[in-house]
Order: structure tokens, then sequence, then C-alpha cells
């Protein structure tokens, strides 16, 4: 586990409210802090904290490369500095956030603002600042003087959308968590772009996930129309790929091309590829990086291996390619041949 929150504590907690429908069109903004007890802080950490289960770090951004304006970072770095100054900062953050979603398709939700001290992450210990918007309460049975009744709340192990800020890296832009479970609409990039405005940390959980993500892609972009390889080789690629990630600590891209293309041809078009592809992803692609297992073990999907045969059959390859034959009869028909020594 990458974080924990279990020598937590919450020092602030503020809520405020962003009203947006047909009727009402309103900023509700507090000006105490929250009264908790230790039961519901024990809940609020699991919200504000645990939630947070992907270690891809980002960090504030701005387009002049001048930091501080950067709405919301200067924000948080006034209250790292001032903690005194928590509720006046949470205030102008939650309506710099007002002001960005101005979208219609944009949801009404409470957002709420902790400072939290201790938080566990990468084996530091350090203080953040978690940011939460709820826009879906969820209904839940209660028991009431020997009677059941629905009561709405908030489900503390699901976040819509939430970022939780450490303090730590201010010079780079501090290191951040983000989650957003959005669609993929334009309108829902206001949370990450328009409000946060945050961009991805060349670390090595979100290096290995490009390189897996752009091998996959080079695959199905440039070589599944066979002119290259045969679909049993591009299959072969795939598991090769899956080996070395597994297997190796330090990504090395030189390494990389050599025990997983063994092509020359191949191993170019790549090279060429993920320049394209990072342009795309707004991202750089490192030569030379530290492996992530946690990166590895959630993109495992990626290096399933299928062949499909018109509408009939699916083939599903997961080791040795060279068990399998393709072939053309007389006729003109295409065919594989699979090897194997028992039926399972």
């Amino acid at each position: 586990m990458f974080i924990s929150s279990g020598q937590a504590s919450i020092k602030g907690i503020v809520l405020h409210s962003l009203l947006k429908n047909e009727s009402q069109n309103d900023l509700k903004i507090s000006k105490n802090l929250l009264r908790i007890d230790a039961t519901s802080e024990k809940l609020l950490l699991r919200l504000l904290v645990d939630n947070f289960k992907v270690p891809e770090f980002y960090h504030f951004r701005h387009s002049s490369d001048q930091l501080k304006l950067n709405p919301v970072f200067s924000y948080i770095r006034e209250i790292f500095e001032q903690q005194n100054a928590f509720i006046d900062q949470s205030s102008h953050i939650v309506r710099h956030l007002w002001e960005c979603s101005t979208h219609p398709n944009i949801k009404s939700g409470d957002v709420m603002i902790a400072y939290i001290r201790e938080i566990i992450v990468e084996d530091e210990i350090l203080d953040a600042v978690s940011i939460i918007k709820v826009e879906n309460l969820e209904e839940i049975l209660v028991q009431d003087d020997g009677s059941l009744r629905s009561q709405v709340g908030i489900d503390v192990g699901k976040i819509d959308k939430g970022c939780l800020i450490f303090n730590t890296m201010e010079n780079d832009g501090f290191k951040i968590l983000n989650i957003d479970h959005s669609n993929t609409q334009k309108e829902a990039l206001y949370w990450r772009e328009n409000f946060l405005n945050i961009t991805p940390l060349k670390n090595g959980y979100q290096q290995t996930t490009h390189y897996i993500q752009a091998t996959r892609s080079f695959m199905k972009d440039r070589l599944l129309d066979g002119e290259l390889l045969e679909k049993t080789e591009q299959i072969g690629i795939m598991k090769r790929s899956q080996d070395y990630f597994k297997h190796h600590e330090q990504f090395s891209e030189e390494e990389y091309a050599i025990n997983v293309f063994k092509n020359d041809a191949v191993a170019d078009a790549f090279k060429e590829y993920k320049e394209t592809y990072a342009s795309e992803k707004s991202t750089q692609l490192l030569n030379d990086f530290e492996i992530s297992d946690q990166a590895v073990k959630r993109q495992s999907k990626v290096f399933k291996s299928i062949i499909k045969l018109d509408k009939n059959f699916h083939i599903y390859v997961h080791g040795d390619r060279n068990l399998i034959q393709k072939g053309v009869d007389d006729n003109g028909k295409k065919y594989y041949v699979l090897y194997y020594d028992n039926e399972i």
C-alpha cells in the first residue's frame, strides 16, 4: 500500500455547497469548521485519503511557467504556510471552482476541504489538503426505534471528484493525487484542467503505464493490418512486453526494443510511433525509469491476446505462439492449427 491514513488526523474541515439547477444557481460558503468526533474522523479519513489508491501523481502548472499565477496552487501554499488562514483560503478555492463550473452539464455538489496531518505516502509522513466534490448521494436504510427508514448520505468509499495535495515539492507545484470519475466529454475536463490546472509527474508509475499503453496502441494502430507482422507474431510481442515489465526493475528503451520487438523495422516503427503517442497524450516518454509493479498489475488486461476469426471464433493465446500455425487450404480458406498436450 503506497498510502495510509492509519496515523493521520484531521486538523480542520469545512463544507461548502455549489447549487446548479433550473431553480437555483448559488454558491454557499461556510465560515465555520465542521465539528467531528473520533468515529466521524475515522470515516472521513476513508473518504478524504483512502480512496486515492492509484500512485499516479500530478503537480500544479501554469502556461506562463509562473506557478504563483495558478490560483489553487497559491491558495494551498498559503494554507501550508499559515494554517490559521485555512477557512479563508478554502473559500477562495471553492469560489474558483464555482467560476470554473460554467458548463450547463456540470453538476451541483458539496465541496469538502480538509487539512490533514501525518499521512504516510511512499514512506514519507506528509501533511496534505484534501478537496472532495460530492455530486451523488447514496440512499441507505437505517434503524430508528425498531423500524427501518431511508436516509440519504455520502458513500465514504466512493469519490466523484477529488484531489489530495501534499506539502512537498512546492517549487515543482506540489505532489498531488487526483480522482475524477466523470465521463470523457469535454465539459468533464473542467476539474483537472480549468480548476486545478495539473499535469502528471514523470514518475515510474506514469512512465510504465504509458509505455504499456503505447505498445498496445502501436500494435492496434500500426501492426494489426498484418502488413508488417502476422497476428501470431504480434501476440508474441505483447507476451515479450509483459515478460519484460514483470522481470525488470529498471526500464531501458534500447533493451526494451531488443527484447520485445526482435525486428529492426518494427522497433524503428515503434520508436517513431511513440513520439506521436506522447504528443497526443501531452506527455514525455523517458528512455530510462524505474518500473512500477502497481502499474504493471493495473495494466494486466492490455496483455490479453485474442485472435478474432470472423464472427465465429475467438482464440485466446496465453503462452507459446509457436504452438499455433496459420495456413490457407486449396479453396482459399484460411485456417489455424493448434498444438497441445492435454484438454483441460
